[in-house]
């Protein structure tokens, strides 16, 4: 991120999140001072939807049935997807309907403001 090649990617989209830490991550890409602290000149994308995957307690087939429904019917360009094992099955299911998909899971963890860039 603090080589500014990440938020070239964003530039103009609306976003879906995948993830465990989906309120956190999404927060984290809209902040303006943290996108100009890590080489990005500005925010000008969005967030359509963020879908939080559960703790490991429930199944991941479990999750992964609800996912589809909520994650497609929003309108996004790109979807960032953090959800472990699931994510290259959710990753695949994009561009089966016309989507883009990146897999971040290294991107998104749980970690204190400013620690990551």
């Amino acid at each position: 991120m603090d080589h500014g090649l990440w938020w070239p990617l964003l530039d103009g989209k609306q976003l879906a999140i995948v993830s465990g830490h989906a309120d956190k991550f999404a927060a984290r890409l809209i902040d303006p001072e943290f996108v100009k602290a890590t080489g990005g000149r500005g925010v000008n994308w969005s967030v359509a939807t963020k879908i939080r995957c559960p703790d490991r307690t429930v199944a991941r087939r479990e999750f992964w049935n609800r996912v589809p429904e909520e994650l497609f019917a929003a309108e996004w360009d790109l979807l960032l997807c953090s959800a472990g094992s699931l994510s290259a099955v959710i990753c695949e299911a994009a561009p089966q309907v016309g989507r883009t998909s990146l897999d971040v899971g290294s991107l998104d963890c749980d970690v204190q403001p400013g620690l990551m860039t």
